[in-house]
């Protein structure tokens, strides 16, 4: 609640025009409540669903959707039509789903969050979209502020504040809304593939949950410790490695956007790209067992030989 509330009066402050890109507050209000009514009384996920599609919708009535996935093919634009509306509520839904699983552990969605508001700034500021890049930032700031207080370091061992379904359900609504908006029209100068890299990472490793539940005949919107960063400090690693790790990734990543975007990058290259790198991440979380497997049989036999001493506590 206290980086909503920090939204707000910044936004408040910023000489920007949010009548003209209302259903951004409007979502982020909406959700915001929402979570935390969730984070009181846990109201159930399909109601949370339910919320997180109406907010996309009022979004897509507000023109803000999905009219065109750009020149993926290389056989010119490819417009959704009449389907772009429902596309564009299903995106959004999932996003901020994908953003809500991935604040499993102390600096993950947030970390992941900051580095992808900043690559959306970005670009919105190279398309000449003042609005929606002060969005952004904004975002980023408020963020990095939060880490302060979440992530793990040398003078803090455990994050002291937290997203909670409010925040995060936030966080997910903005990106995709800035992800939305930065892209359509065509006229921006953004391909919409390059914006895929920098919701790459959550995107993937919600896929991947989904699949290994639904594999399992689970409700695929239910909580549980199956995603890849649960699965790697299972595995030993310390909770900061995998932030690091994880958010290493995602700058690579941002990196790569924004090189694909200012370098021209032809889009099939860069949906080649994407489409590879999303099997490659979603194979290897559903075969992530194997992965743990074989680090805890590692670290048995360093233990079995003295060479590492094992946790108390």
């Amino acid at each position: 609640m206290a980086l909503l509330a920090a939204l707000i009066v910044a936004a408040a402050l910023t000489p920007v025009n949010w009548w003209a890109l209302w259903s951004l507050p409007l979502g982020v209000v909406v959700l915001g409540l929402l979570g935390l009514v969730d984070d009181l009384f846990d109201i159930g996920s399909a109601i949370r669903l339910l919320a997180q599609l109406g907010v996309a919708w009022v979004m897509a009535v507000a023109g803000v959707q999905i009219a065109s996935l750009g020149n993926l093919l290389g056989t010119g634009p490819l417009n959704l039509g009449w389907i772009g509306p429902a596309f564009t509520i299903l995106c959004v839904a999932f996003m901020i789903n994908a953003i809500n699983m991935m604040d499993g552990i102390d600096g993950l969605a947030g970390s992941i969050s900051l580095l992808a508001a900043v690559g959306l700034s970005v670009l919105a500021v190279s398309a000449g979209m003042g609005g929606k890049a002060a969005a952004g930032v904004l975002l980023a700031s408020g963020l990095a502020a939060f880490l302060l207080f979440n992530l793990r370091s040398p003078w803090l061992r455990r994050a002291a504040v937290f997203l909670g379904d409010s925040g995060s359900m936030v966080l997910g609504f903005v990106l995709a809304w800035l992800a939305v908006a930065i892209t359509q029209p065509a006229a921006s100068g953004v391909a919409p593939v390059s914006i895929a890299f920098l919701l790459l990472l959550p995107a993937a490793d919600s896929l991947g949950v989904f699949v290994r539940r639904l594999r399992r005949g689970r409700n695929p919107l239910a909580a549980d410790r199956t995603h890849l960063h649960h699965v790697l400090c299972r595995a030993g690693l310390p909770v900061t490695t995998v932030v690091l790790l994880i958010a290493g990734n995602q700058l690579v990543l941002v990196l790569l956007a924004l090189a694909c975007h200012f370098g021209g990058c032809p889009e099939p290259l860069q949906f080649a790209m994407v489409t590879l790198l999303l099997l490659a991440y979603v194979g290897f979380s559903l075969n992530a067992h194997h992965f743990l497997r074989a680090m805890l049989r590692g670290r048995r036999r360093r233990l079995a030989s003295g060479g590492l001493k094992p946790e108390i506590g």
